[in-house]
């Protein structure tokens, strides 16, 4: 680790900003990826609470078509 340190202390000044830009880039995709991944299980959620409720509202469907449809509608919302 310290060989690394040592390296890095001896490269021009503008690779270093470089390597520093490109970190701050690779954790700004990291916190947006995060973010995107929290939106999508937060939608599914949702979803699912809508489908959930429907059943209760409504009780279960007699038929597999009606269930299916239920479902179908709900997903695609």
């Amino acid at each position: 680790m310290k060989s690394a340190a040592k390296e890095k202390k001896k490269l021009n000044p503008s690779l270093d900003e470089k390597i520093n830009l490109l970190k701050g880039k690779m954790e700004l995709l990291k916190r947006k990826a995060k973010a995107d991944e929290v939106k999508r299980l937060n939608g599914k959620r949702i979803k699912l609470h809508d489908l959930v409720t429907s059943f209760v509202s409504k009780g279960w469907p007699e038929d597999y078509e009606t269930l299916k449809s239920n479902i179908t509608s709900i997903i695609e919302e």
